[in-house]
């Protein structure tokens, strides 16, 4: 055991040691800092040093333990370096051409227009469409854990990365993506505004107010008992399963990303893997994704935004600022975006 996780810890090691001796060149387009951001390797960095610090536990002796960890603190403060000039890119593309990015074909409200609309695939009772959508999955998460998971199940046939929308909480990103459209458009069918994924997946789907009821079925919490048993009343053409792969939900995670990887793995074997087995048929087609990425808050990184008359308390958030503007913040605080990339399409045998 102990000679396993030494042989870890170095291969984890000399895989981060490569990675960012190769560095960084900037890109001047999105797309082409996504599909970077996976052909190097990049997303893993993170993971790749949770499992050398797991692996670090058992090294012997503790003289050289500890040596070793203030090498992993060094190597973790360049990682946060590396992948800041890499956010850093994407915010300046971002902010170069706020418009396009909210009309890019990368953004993830093209996820379901590219792989249904656009294919002109017309689920039925006999080829069936299933939309998984993973809460939160990281492209790790996807590369490590889920795609391998699933292999006896699904085949994949295409992956491609899309960036969710800005800010990156849950209820803007899902909905958008179920959508096919940013908030501002998001409409019933008497054209008044609304948010109710049902609605809005069933226009973006063609489906009129009555077929929609009778096509399409959205179960959140579909890894509970209680949602695999709403599955089972009926079959429908357009099926949307939505997985929270913790029960204490991957936003107030607090441990290494190693640990909730393991986590989500064996959830998937548990319980998603098996129901999913006895649910999609040969001829159904599966898009597999994530409504948003994320990536680690270091608590010695915070930005610490000050209260004031016109900033509130409650206008604080993670990940934005409710209603304000940069003036407001001041000149010391600045606003960037995180590439959380939101992947992609798998197709079973």
């Amino acid at each position: 055991q102990a000679a396993r996780q030494a042989l870890t810890f170095l291969c984890e090691l000399s895989y981060i040691e490569s990675r960012l001796q190769k560095g960084f060149q900037r890109q001047n387009e999105i797309a082409p800092l996504l599909d970077w951001y996976k052909s190097s390797g990049s997303y893993r960095l993170e993971l790749a040093h949770a499992r050398a610090r797991s692996a670090l536990r058992v090294i012997e002796p503790e003289e050289l333990r500890e040596e070793l960890k203030k090498y992993l603190k060094e190597v973790r403060e360049r990682i946060h370096g590396f992948l800041e000039d890499v956010d850093l890119n994407l915010s300046d593309l971002i902010k170069k051409d706020q418009k396009g990015f909210f009309t890019h074909p990368r953004l993830s409200t093209n996820v379901l227009r590219d792989l249904v609309l656009r294919a002109s695939r017309e689920p039925s009772d006999k080829t069936r469409l299933w939309i998984l959508i993973f809460d939160g999955m990281r492209l790790d998460t996807w590369e490590e854990v889920v795609k391998k998971a699933l292999s006896s199940l699904l085949e994949v046939s295409e992956e491609k990365l899309y960036l969710c929308p800005l800010p990156s909480y849950t209820d803007i990103a899902r909905t958008s993506l179920l959508a096919g459209r940013l908030p501002s458009e998001w409409e019933d069918y008497q054209g008044k505004y609304t948010s109710d994924h049902n609605i809005l997946a069933s226009r973006l789907f063609g489906l009129g107010r009555e077929e929609g009821k009778r096509k399409l079925r959205i179960v959140v919490g579909s890894e509970t008992d209680y949602g695999q048993e709403r599955l089972d009343f009926d079959v429908r053409s357009h099926n949307i399963l939505i997985y929270n792969l913790r029960e204490d939900w991957i936003h107030n995670f607090r441990g290494e990303l190693k640990d909730l990887n393991d986590d989500i793995d064996g959830r998937l074997r548990r319980t998603i893997l098996p129901d999913l087995e006895s649910r999609i048929a040969e001829d159904d087609f599966v898009i597999l994704t994530s409504d948003h990425g994320f990536i680690e808050l270091l608590k010695n990184k915070e930005v610490k935004i000050p209260v004031s008359e016109n900033l509130k308390e409650d206008e604080i958030v993670y990940r934005y600022l409710k209603g304000v503007d940069q003036d407001v913040m001041g000149p010391n605080i600045k606003i960037k975006s995180f590439l959380s990339v939101i992947c992609l399409t798998a197709s079973n045998n």
